[in-house]
């Protein structure tokens, strides 16, 4: 699904991240955490290969992945987490949007300043009960994935609907006319030098619904976009696969064949 870029939100001095006009960035540097479970230990043997290609963002009405803020605001992490649980209920039973006022209350709140936010801590907050995840829309349980190994995330979309990625961007794409229509893949020269290389500074949270086998499919700045493989190899620097009981596996009829849910409750348990 591809629409083209909203105009609702313009850019202003108060947004994180560089003046890109109409957007916004708002990834805190990625947080390490021992404890953090890793999808690759779940990936056993008796899994289904992924397919090799899958777009459940084809079932999200046109306009249901909105910009929420993202525009004018640093709040690129809730607006993913809004835009998954958008893509989860659609795909598995009535279509729930988080509202911006909703998305961008959140955000102020953990962000008061507007300085962006570090992915893990907000999805410890989801599973606890932040303002978009209570009830049917909370967050079961997260697992790292490795951005470097293809399989990973295609596994991690295919079984649980997303991987929620945290970019590097670099100058090339922030400082575009319009990000949106610049082409997400690493240049011939590779992703390096003062334009090319991953920046620190430009962090952006995106959901990721679907792919094939030459891009994945960035939900981000109320468009879905493609990106290659190789840009994620190079500019991904952390990565999740999203778990909710309530909103994919009840709805869907159980966990996927071959999963192993009971083996990761009990680690859930073991670190709580």
């Amino acid at each position: 699904m591809a629409r083209p870029p909203a105009r609702s939100d313009s850019g202003g001095a108060d947004g994180v991240g560089p003046a890109v006009p109409r957007y916004r960035l708002g990834k805190q540097p990625r947080r390490v955490d021992g404890r953090t479970l890793k999808l690759a230990r779940y990936l056993t043997p008796s899994l289904p290969a992924p397919p090799t290609s899958i777009a459940w963002q084809a079932k999200v009405p046109s306009g249901d992945l909105p910009l929420d803020g993202n525009g004018t605001l640093g709040d690129c992490v809730p607006a993913a987490s809004a835009h998954t649980i958008t893509v989860w209920t659609a795909n598995a039973g009535q279509v729930v949007v988080p509202t911006q006022d909703q998305v961008v209350a959140l955000y102020r709140k953990l962000s008061p300043q507007n300085t962006g936010v570090v992915i893990l801590d907000f999805l410890n907050g989801w599973r606890g009960g932040f303002a978009l995840g209570p009830g049917a829309n909370a967050l079961t349980a997260y697992a790292s994935v490795n951005p470097a190994v293809a399989n990973e995330l295609r596994q991690s979309v295919a079984l649980f609907g997303v991987c929620f990625l945290g970019l590097e961007l670099p100058d090339g794409i922030v400082n575009s006319p319009d990000p949106l229509t610049t082409p997400w893949a690493v240049p011939p020269g590779g992703a390096v030098g003062p334009t090319w290389a991953p920046n620190p500074q430009n962090g952006h949270c995106v959901a990721v619904f679907g792919y094939d086998a030459t891009s994945v499919q960035l939900a981000t700045w109320g468009s879905v976009i493609p990106a290659s493989w190789e840009f994620l190899a190079a500019y991904c620097d952390e990565a999740y696969a999203l778990l909710s009981q309530q909103d994919w596996i009840e709805k869907r009829g159980g966990a996927p064949n071959g999963f192993d849910l009971a083996q990761l409750q009990a680690d859930l348990d073991a670190i709580a």
